[in-house]
């Protein structure tokens, strides 16, 4: 983990076990208890994005009860529904829900604004409700309505004070999606059946390498990883990787590559990585450090702001600058990303990968972790 991913996940108070990520996902049986019973002077704000292609009478959040309601989510005729105080909720179309498409809702009090778009005024009420409210999920007294939903961040506050503040994380020890909240420093896991999907994407295994308590060897040309989803990332996202390895060979040793990679990094005959990617501006430079055969390295890149740099370490907590360039490049990336093979013809790793240590990072959020789809 980087000394500036670290300085984060403190600020945000999130231990090392629980990696933020992207979004966490509900599939319609999952969702979280947040512990709080709404109030008149409630305030919600969330960002999610629907992905049931059947989405209709599907609820986001909050609960309801005669003359205590605080809730939102999409009616049987695609329309926005929300409820406050009274029971009865309000059905909004402007603009309509839709699939796929990412909304960010500020219920603010008696003012709904979606987008922030000020689409709704309630009556003052003065009420507490009975029940807690859930996310991805309405609490009713005998009844649920889940939603299929991927869910980006969540905020609660009582007349403005903010008393829950959701930030999506995987448990790298249950290997489970849940919601870090830094308000109380606690993890909300699943309050439902089945388990929350996330944002980190897998690998698949194309043709036959050897993989051994997540130790890949074997790789070739045609033996390697493969990473199918790739999530899009721009000029104006920070990117870290990080890869455990250790060489057999030296030429033409190669880590990543395909055209959702920033950039493809060869080992050369004297044991300087060549630094390539035409999307920034590299053409084979080289590194300062010279590696062997038989050593455990780790090697970290970092684009961040323009820049580039590259890092290698023989523990994975002592690092030696590699090298570094300023960059003024324009570029969007996704897609495919080959882990252990370059997609030139003949660059692959030779030698082994430890993907227990290795992971790809976009923005601070785990966007791979060494485990397989």
């Amino acid at each position: 983990m980087s000394m500036f991913h670290e300085l984060m996940m403190r600020k945000k108070g999130i231990p090392e076990r629980y990696q933020e990520v992207e979004y966490i996902e509900s599939t319609g049986t999952q969702y979280i208890d947040t512990g709080i019973y709404l109030t008149g002077d409630s305030r919600v704000k969330i960002k999610f994005q629907l992905t049931n292609t059947t989405y209709k009478g599907e609820r986001i959040f909050g609960s309801q009860f005669p003359n205590e309601t605080f809730r939102f989510g999409t009616g049987g005729d695609f329309t926005w529904r929300v409820g406050y105080w009274d029971s009865t909720s309000v059905s909004l179309s402007t603009p309509s829900p839709a699939l796929n498409v990412l909304y960010e809702i500020d219920f603010n009090k008696t003012e709904f604004y979606l987008n922030n778009n000020l689409i709704h005024t309630f009556t003052k009420k003065d009420f507490t409700a009975t029940h807690t409210a859930y996310l991805f999920n309405v609490h009713y007294t005998n009844n649920m309505d889940f939603v299929v939903a991927k869910v980006y961040y969540c905020q609660i506050y009582d007349n403005n004070r903010l008393v829950r503040n959701f930030i999506p994380v995987y448990d790298t020890e249950t290997q489970k999606y849940g919601m870090w909240e830094s308000v109380q420093g606690k993890f909300y896991g699943n309050d439902g059946t089945g388990d929350f999907k996330g944002s980190i994407v897998g690998y698949t295994i194309v043709g036959s390498p050897t993989i051994t308590d997540g130790v890949v060897s074997g790789f070739s040309s045609s033996n390697y990883l493969q990473i199918s989803n790739f999530p899009a990332y721009t000029q104006d996202d920070r990117v870290e990787l990080v890869f455990n390895f250790t060489l057999t060979t030296l030429t033409d040793s190669t880590f990543m590559g395909g055209n959702g990679a920033l950039f493809v990094s060869v080992v050369n005959s004297s044991g300087k990585i060549q630094y390539y990617g035409s999307a920034i501006g590299l053409s084979g430079e080289l590194g300062a450090n010279i590696l062997s055969t038989g050593q455990n390295y780790y090697f970290k890149v970092i684009y961040d702001t323009n820049s580039l740099k590259g890092y290698i370490s023989t523990d994975g907590t002592i690092w030696i600058l590699d090298y570094t360039k300023n960059l003024s490049a324009t570029f969007s990336k996704s897609g495919v990303y080959y882990i252990g093979r370059a997609p030139v013809a003949n660059q692959y790793l030779r030698g082994t990968m430890n993907l227990n240590n290795t992971y790809i990072k976009v923005n601070n959020k785990l966007v791979f972790n060494g485990q397989p789809s």
